[in-house]
Formats: structure tokens, C-alpha cells, sequence
């Protein structure tokens, strides 16, 4: 227990957060449930919305009004720029109607007018002139944002999709507290993640309420990732804050201002806790799950970054196909950053291939210092071209600087691929680099001295470290020269049930014990044995990555094997020869000459 004191008064409590079992269970499995069904209507109904004909009125003309109608908020239109309609105008009157005498229900009737219909506009600009403009509805004004909406109805339907297949996952665990937590988390996000419960059930703010109960409760799950456990009355108090933050939002307690800064902090604490504990955790299937959490966490962040500097560089260009591409990477990279988060979570949760953590995460890492160097390779040489032809040709080049710019990326790209792979090999799959180059040398250098048994011991120990096996035993010929993680007899037991030599070498899934089988084979000496390997602690089968490091030092090993083996005949057949040549010098020293000493043994050296 965890003693928390408040004033006056001592509280008690648990270190670890509360397992569901009983009502409480059978509570959490209702609400639960009525989630996933209100979150299976909105997406459903959402997906209806987003790709149906939708009715744009402003824009169908060229503009963007406030909600009241009032004001113009920008000009997107080439009729309505060229009319001299400028962002800021007030809007007096449409068809001599006054604003002040239309509600919502008619503004709206007037805006929506069949193709090619014309509309007067009364504005009065920043100066106080008042002029009547002449707008047609052309599906023109609409063509970009219209690939924008459907795009966003496809990003927010995945996302909602996602949500609901990880939180269906996670609630087969649903007696953990931290699977519970974020499966109900989960399904109230996709209740909100496509078109807001608002819209349908008419309750203003509904939506930044959901949205808060299903923050609260993702981050009340990671304070105690993976397993729940607290461990501290300081972790509890910041429980207790963020517990605090669906509250305010409810009761409108203070303003954006406070509640945004407010609940970043509190994300910040979490994650910073998270790292903390990870530092603090030995190898094993817990430190894994925190690899992968903070994996998706991570590069959710990322892609979120890039998705808000996406969305206000589209604000700044106000209209036309750069804002709607600018839109639509801002809305691929929000669809990312949401995969990615509930991937990485889900993964860890689920224990789901643990150990290929380092993998994945080195190839990211790749990728992504691929991508932006690619990106910053073609804006720098567009930009260097433009303003070389500017310079030196008096020309504007327009579309080809793009072309050639794009073309000298991808020349650049290749040298910094291969770069940029050995720096993320070097820095996130270090195990592997130990096991294919390490390795090697050191059994090159055994082979010369050390004999075949500490060639095999130094084999089955850097494999079942480097790979993560939880057993691995070297075979040479018909025996068992050393093993890791099981006896040489249960080994020895295995080996007498099969035959190698007629099975496929690779992974052999039915078996239970040594599921991986490597050749130890070379061109030089051909097949000296095997290296055999158990499954990692979560129970799966090594990945690409792990089988060509494994591949890469067979070969070396082999070679090592046999030529050890080689010098230990050598060496017993010399060492056999000398015992007879002492044992005949002792045959013929007992019947020497009287007076003469016997020959000095040959074996020890006289």
C-alpha cells in the first residue's frame, strides 16, 4: 500500500490500479458495450455524410463567411477575387434581403441555387464603401475542396475503424486494468474521432466532453503501462490531476487558454514518467512493451507535428491545389499519427511480436530521415535553380525547376540511403551487428586455439543473447556440444527423435523446442553441423533481420568448427604418437646397459 497524505488526514492506496472482476467487471462490459454501439452508428453514419453531396453554399460562389453569415472570411473564388471582394467585407444584404432579417434556415435557402445561378452580395468593405457584387455558383469554387472533404471523410473513417478494432482487441483483457482503460478509451474516441455526436444528438460542446473522458482515461492507462503498477504516492496525485481535466472541460472551468496548457502538461508528466521507468526496468517482456508504447507514442507525435505545420502552411495560401495538397498531406499525416499511437499501444498490450521492436523502430527512423531529406533535397534544389535561371538567363522556368529539382533528389537520394541505413543499423539493431561482424572475428580468432566445445559454448551464447532465443544448442555431427538454456541431455533427447540430416533446414514451426534450424555450413568445408535455436520470450519466430544475421555468421562458424576440429585430430594423432614412442623407449629402457640412464620422457618435455 501507498500512504498519501492530505492536510490532516493519511490516505491509503494501492500500488497498483484496481483488476476488474465481479460487478465491477460486469459494469465496465455494459458501458462498454454501449459505447462500441454508439461509436458503430456515428461511424456508420458519418461515412453516409461524408460522401454524400454536400451543400457548400458560401464556397459554391467563391467564398468563406462566418457562421453567422455576416462576414467574409476569405476569397477563394477567381470571379469573386477579381470582383474586388476582399477578406474582412460585411455582408449587408444577399438579393436586397438584409442580413439582420434572415436567420440560419433562410440564409440558407437563398445560398442554395442550381448551377450557374447568380447571386447579389451587398458588402461594405474596410474603407465603408458599400458595393453590390454579382457571384455565379460554379462547381468550379468547389472542385478542391471537395477532394479535401472526401479525404477527410476517409482519414476520420479509418481512424474511427482503428479505434474500434483496437478497443474490440483489448477487451478480451479486460480484467488488466490498463488493456480496460484503454479499450473503453478506445471506443468513446471513435464515437467522436468521425462526425461529431453533437451534430446527431444536438448537445453543444458533446463532442470536447467525449473527447476529454477519453484523454483522461488513455493517459490514467499510461501512468500505469504496461502492468498497472503505480508505485509511488507522487504518481497517484498526478492521477488524481488528470482525473480533474474531464471536469473542467464539462463546467467550462476558465478558458482554452488554461485548459490547453493544463492537459499538454499533463501528457508531458506522463510520458517523462514512462521514460523514467523504462530506464529503471531490466531486459525483459515488460521493458519490450515499453519500447513499443513509447514507438507509437513517438511517431505518433511526429506525424502529428507534421500534419499541424501542414494545416497552417494550407491556411496561409488561402485557396487553390496548394492549399488543398497541404490539406491533404495534414489529414494523411493526422490518419498516421492516429495508426501509429493505437498500433504501437496495441501491439504492446497484446505482447504481439515484442522483439522485433528494434527492427521496426531502426527502419522508421530510416525511412523518415529518407523522406525528409528528400524533401529538403527537392525544395533546396527548386529554389537553387529558380534563382540560378533568374540570375544568370533572365527566365522563369516555372515546372521544370520542379523536374529537375526532383530529378537531382533522386540521384542524391541513393548515397544517402545507404548512409542513412548504417547509421539506423548502428544505432537501434547494435545485436545483430555483434552477432554478423562480432561474431565472425571471434571465432576466427578461437579457431587457432581454442577447441571446438569453447567455439560452440561462445556460439550458443552470443546467438541466444543477440536474438533474444530462450534456448540454442550447437550440433556437430551426431552430438550436442554446447547448449543455452537447457540441459545437454534434454538436448541430447531431442536430437535422438529426429533425423537433420533429411529435414528442411529454416524454421520448422510444429516444433516447440527448436523451431529454428541453421545449417552450419561453408563452400570451404561443407556442413559441419547445426545451430539451433528456441523461440524469444513471446513465444514468436526470429524475423528476416535476425535469420540473415544468423546466415552471415554460419559460414564463419562452420569454418571455425572444422578447422578446430581438424587440429584436434592433428593434435590427438601427434600427441598418440609420442605415448607409443615413450612407451617404446620405455620397453627398450628396461633392458638398457647397466650404467646407462633411461631416455627423459618426451611428454613432459625432456
Amino acid at each position: 500500500m501507498i500512504s498519501l497524505s492530505v492536510a490532516r488526514w493519511r490516505i491509503r492506496l494501492p500500488e497498483t490500479l484496481p483488476r476488474l472482476t465481479g460487478t465491477g467487471l460486469r459494469i465496465f462490459s455494459i458501458i462498454w458495450a454501449a459505447t462500441i454501439a454508439t461509436a458503430l452508428i456515428v461511424t456508420v453514419f458519418g461515412t453516409w455524410q461524408s460522401f454524400k453531396p454536400y451543400p457548400y453554399r458560401w464556397l459554391n460562389y467563391g467564398l468563406s463567411a462566418s457562421s453567422s453569415g455576416s462576414e467574409i472570411f476569405a476569397v477563394t473564388g477567381q470571379q469573386a477575387q477579381q470582383s474586388g471582394i476582399r477578406a474582412g467585407d460585411e455582408v449587408l444584404a444577399i438579393d436586397g434581403r438584409p442580413m439582420r432579417a434572415l436567420d440560419f434556415a433562410e440564409q440558407r435557402r437563398l445560398l442554395d441555387r442550381p448551377e450557374g445561378a447568380v447571386i447579389a452580395l451587398t458588402l461594405r468593405n474596410a474603407q465603408g464603401e458599400v458595393r453590390t457584387h454579382r457571384l455565379t455558383r460554379a462547381a468550379s469554387n468547389t472542385r478542391e475542396v471537395e477532394k479535401v472533404r472526401l479525404l477527410q471523410g476517409f482519414s476520420e473513417t479509418v481512424s474511427s475503424i482503428a479505434f474500434l478494432i483496437a478497443a474490440a482487441l483489448l477487451f478480451r483483457r479486460r480484467r488488466e486494468p490498463v488493456p480496460a482503460l484503454l479499450a473503453l478509451a478506445f471506443a468513446t474516441n471513435a464515437a467522436t474521432a468521425n462526425t461529431p455526436l453533437a451534430d446527431i444528438l444536438d448537445i453543444p460542446f458533446f463532442s470536447e466532453w467525449m473527447g476529454s473522458l477519453s484523454l483522461a482515461m488513455l493517459l490514467v492507462g499510461l501512468a500505469g503501462f504496461p502492468d498497472g503498477r503505480i508505485g509511488s504516492a507522487r504518481s497517484w496525485t498526478i492521477i488524481g490531476l488528470i482525473l480533474l481535466y474531464p471536469p473542467a472541460v464539462i463546467l467550462r472551468v476558465g478558458g482554452p487558454w488554461i485548459i490547453m496548457p493544463y492537459v499538454l502538461s499533463l501528457c508531458a508528466v506522463v510520458l517523462v514518467r514512462m521514460a523514467l521507468r523504462y530506464r529503471q526496468m531490466p531486459a525483459g517482456i515488460m521493458r519490450q512493451q515499453v519500447r513499443w508504447g513509447f514507438f507509437g507514442l513517438a511517431t505518433g507525435t511526429f506525424w502529428l507535428i507534421l500534419s499541424g505545420m501542414a494545416f497552417l502552411a494550407a491556411q496561409g495560401t488561402g485557396a487553390g491545389g496548394r492549399y488543398s495538397q497541404l490539406h491533404g498531406l495534414s489529414l494523411i499525416a493526422s490518419l498516421l499519427a492516429t495508426l501509429s499511437m493505437v498500433g504501437g499501444l496495441l501491439v504492446s498490450l497484446l505482447r504481439y511480436r515484442l522483439y522485433d521492436a528494434d527492427t521496426v523502430i531502426g527502419r522508421s527512423a530510416a525511412y523518415g530521415v529518407l523522406t525528409l531529406g528528400f524533401v529538403a533535397l527537392f525544395a533546396a534544389g527548386e529554389k537553387l535553380i529558380e534563382t540560378l535561371c533568374e540570375t544568370y538567363l533572365d527566365a522563369q522556368v516555372g515546372a521544370l525547376a520542379g523536374g529537375l529539382a526532383a530529378a537531382l533528389a533522386a540521384v542524391l537520394i541513393v548515397p544517402l540511403h545507404h548512409r542513412v541505413s548504417g547509421w539506423a543499423e548502428r544505432r537501434f539493431q547494435r545485436q545483430l551487428l555483434r552477432l554478423s561482424q562480432g561474431l565472425p572475428q571471434i571465432v576466427g580468432d578461437l579457431r587457432e586455439t581454442g577447441s571446438v566445445g569453447q567455439i560452440a559454448e561462445t556460439v550458443v551464447d552470443s546467438a541466444a543473447r543477440n536474438v533474444q532465443a530462450t534456448r540454442a544448442a550447437v550440433l556437430v555431427g551426431d552430438r550436442v556440444v554446447a547448449t543455452h538454456g537447457l540441459s545437454p541431455e534434454a538436448a541430447g533427447a531431442w536430437l535422438d527423435e529426429r533425423d537433420l540430416a533429411v529435414e528442411p533446414a529454416g524454421v520448422a514451426r510444429g516444433d516447440a523446442t527448436f523451431p529454428m534450424r541453421l545449417p552450419l555450413e561453408s563452400e570451404a568445408v561443407g556442413r559441419v553441423g547445426w545451430l539451433v535455436l528456441g523461440p524469444r520470450p513471446d513465444g514468436t519466430i526470429y524475423g528476416k533481420d535476425e535469420r540473415k544475421a544468423l546466415g552471415e555468421a554460419a559460414g564463419p562458424v562452420a569454418r571455425a568448427i572444422a578447422i578446430a576440429g581438424m587440429r584436434e585430430r592433428r593434435d590427438g594423432e601427434v600427441l598418440a604418437r609420442i605415448r607409443r614412442l615413450e612407451d617404446l623407449l620405455l620397453a627398450r629402457a628396461g633392458h638398457a646397459t647397466p650404467g646407462i640412464a633411461p631416455a627423459p620422457s618426451l611428454a613432459a618435455g625432456g
